[in-house]
């Protein structure tokens, strides 16, 4: 106990937290562990806009991958920070918890300015929970907007000044795209509610969490509308999405959280689903997943256009031509922050790469 306060107390200094402010629970089980073969690996995915690295930590090596991301609101919302060191500190304690099949990531803030400096916002007066593109899913109460409500009902214009604008935003963006599902968490409600536009993998995520963790499950957080929300984002990314607040704005509810997150991988092939392949809607084309998610988080058509072929082959990557750009995967990128590799040509590179085929199965469309 006395090496975990002092890791909090250590954290709190780099941080600039007054270590007052760290509210430590003992762990259920004080148990010795037993030696591990599960791997573990710090790792720093970028730094805050004014510099303070945005780290995590994995637990395992398997395919469905479960992100817990706290802290997205800085100094008023600490305590998620705390409930991510103690779960930190649970999981290096005792790794073999975490099932072969998943690969659990620990991200305990990610606006590390806003921690450091004590407010909601990042160092620029955005609120990063507000920041993000939901202008592509199918609702549009959710939609981005620079005009929000946020804590105590205060209408503020703190969205940004366009989606993404911050430079934690676009962190987030890449941090997660092959996530099988996140928990974002937050304070204080006391409840669960999973992405906002009927997405089913994410009301069942939400809805295990709730009932392990005692917490209330809703729908939708009631108090208002949220936009550009983190939750809502990844839900429209068919990635498995939900938000746990807290029950006060002080402590860490560690116990309940940790049975929450042990029963979400106790259930892994239930609630978190494999990322493999997506059929794009328009043309009809597949591509995996990953690769689908880089191109519609990073502009969609817009930027890339639509997709011209099917997944192919090229210079030893998977890789899928659009109008515009190719992308190719990057395997085992996604822990660098380097998921996709992205060219500026084609069509026209798409029409040489034809002519180089000895094979005519593929036709340009």
């Amino acid at each position: 106990m006395k090496k975990y306060l002092l890791m909090l107390s250590m954290v709190a200094g780099l941080l600039c937290i007054p270590a007052t402010t760290l509210v430590a629970q003992t762990p259920t089980n004080q148990a010795t562990p037993s030696p591990s073969t599960v791997p573990i690996v710090d790792l720093t995915f970028g730094t805050s806009l004014q510099g303070r690295a945005i780290t995590g930590t994995r637990f395992g090596n398997g395919p469905r991958k479960l992100f817990l991301v706290s802290n997205t609101h800085g100094g008023p919302e600490a305590n998620t920070y705390q409930l991510a060191m103690a779960l930190l500190e649970h999981f290096r304690q005792r790794p073999n918890e975490v099932p072969a099949d998943v690969s659990l990531y620990i991200i305990p803030t990610v606006n590390p300015d806003g921690l450091a400096i004590g407010t909601r916002f990042n160092s620029r007066s955005v609120d990063l929970n507000r920041n993000m593109d939901t202008n592509f899913d199918a609702c549009p109460e959710n939609d981005w907007n620079q005009t929000v409500e946020g804590a105590y009902g205060i209408v503020s214009d703190t969205g940004g000044a366009f989606v993404e604008s911050e430079l934690e935003s676009q962190l987030v963006r890449d941090l997660v795209l092959d996530a099988s599902a996140v928990v974002w968490i937050h304070s204080d409600g006391g409840d669960v509610f999973p992405a906002f536009c009927e997405h089913a993998p994410s009301i069942a995520l939400a809805q295990v969490y709730a009932e392990a963790s005692g917490y209330r499950y809703d729908r939708y957080w009631g108090n208002y509308m949220i936009t550009g929300g983190m939750h809502d984002w990844a839900g429209a990314l068919g990635i498995a999405s939900i938000t746990p607040e807290l029950s006060t704005g002080e402590l860490p509810d560690f116990e309940q959280n940790l049975r929450a997150v042990q029963a979400v991988m106790a259930r892994s092939e239930e609630l978190l689903p494999l990322v493999t392949t997506t059929v794009e809607a328009t043309t009809g084309i597949t591509m995996p997943t990953l690769l689908w998610r880089y191109w519609r988080a990073h502009g969609g058509p817009d930027v890339f256009g639509l997709p011209i072929s099917p997944v192919v082959d090229y210079e030893g990557r998977p890789t899928v031509f659009f109008a515009e750009q190719h992308l190719s995967l990057v395997p085992d990128g996604a822990d660098r922050m380097q998921p996709v590799a992205r060219g500026e040509a084609g069509q026209t590179l798409w029409q040489e790469y034809l002519l180089d085929q000895r094979s005519t199965s593929y036709q340009v469309r």
